[in-house]
């Protein structure tokens, strides 16, 4: 079994340096560290940096950037501001938060004593810690129940066509989830959309979504646009739901038998306006294996051989 998101206990005397564009994170952030000191872009950032001293700086990549699949091709990112605290000698710890795992390697590159812990894999808690900034070993949560899930994920295009799909990964500690969505007919921007709007309703509530509500929210977010199917899974504990809109599937694999989840499902997509979410579910034991997949499949596979990061 894997272990839990880890938690990181910052003292409430720290200093603390947020690098985040994104509103949704800032909330977060803020929640939790109420003392802490914002930036949006780079420039705001190195200017708090060089007119005040932190104690534990956590930083993004991409800035004003809609979307993390496409490489950030402007100046002003994360890496402007890693280069500063290199050049500066900065002695405090820097947290790289960034889920663009590029752009993280290679700020972590230039600064080799950072930790690279993309957002939605660690929860924070301020109050004492055993350093007088942050605990560096950053505890695993004591007590939780259920099991570990471990998500891969990957989307790749086929040579020469748009890619139609895209997913999301929440991995906040509690309420871990996993979505895929199939734009239809060369409607890349509407499966990304959805995806973007699903993030946004995840991090909003801190994972605790209604199932069905959500899918109608992202409905009415695609509505005039073109449509997308969706297919999500939540584990709470070991209770696992899948949620259903369109034809994408969902597989479980269990002691070497693969069986289909999402059979029945309307063949309406998000975007429709008329949408009847399908939604199953099932207590987790070890070892399954949650398979999402746009299309299905319609050949022979091994999932031995599904892809990793």
């Amino acid at each position: 079994m894997e272990p839990a998101p880890k938690v990181m206990r910052i003292a409430e005397t720290a200093k603390v340096f947020v690098l985040e564009d994104s509103p949704e994170r800032v909330a977060w952030f803020r929640q939790r560290l109420p003392q802490a000191t914002f930036a949006s872009n780079a420039e705001q950032a190195l200017a708090l940096l060089e007119d005040q001293k932190f104690d534990v700086c956590f930083l993004d990549h991409d800035l004003n950037c809609s979307d993390v699949a496409f490489p950030d091709t402007r100046p002003g990112s994360g890496q402007r501001v890693v280069h500063y605290l290199a050049q500066e000698r900065f002695s405090g710890i820097v947290v790289i938060h960034s889920v663009n795992e590029a752009g993280a390697r290679a700020m972590n590159s230039h600064l080799p004593q950072s930790h690279v812990m993309p957002f939605g894999t660690f929860e924070l808690e301020n109050g004492a810690s055993s350093n007088p900034h942050l605990n560096g070993k950053s505890e695993l949560r004591k007590g939780q129940k259920g099991l570990a899930a471990t998500i891969y994920a990957a989307s790749i295009a086929q040579p020469g066509r748009p890619n139609e799909d895209a997913f999301f990964v929440g991995r906040l500690a509690d309420a871990p989830l996993a979505a895929v969505f199939d734009g239809q007919g060369n409607a890349e921007g509407a499966a990304k959309k959805a995806a973007r709007q699903l993030e946004r309703l995840y991090t909003e509530t801190l994972g605790r979504l209604d199932r069905t509500r959500n899918a109608k929210l992202l409905d009415s977010h695609l509505l005039g646009a073109n449509k997308s199917t969706m297919v999500a899974a939540d584990i709470v504990e070991d209770d696992v739901s899948v949620c259903a809109v369109g034809d994408s599937r969902a597989y479980l694999v269990r002691d070497g038998q693969a069986k289909i989840l999402t059979e029945g499902a309307s063949k309406q997509q998000l975007g429709s306006g008329a949408i009847q979410p399908l939604v199953k579910q099932f207590t987790a034991q070890d070892r399954d294996i949650l398979l999402l997949m746009t299309d299905g499949v319609w050949t022979r596979f091994s999932p031995t051989s599904s892809p990793r990061p």
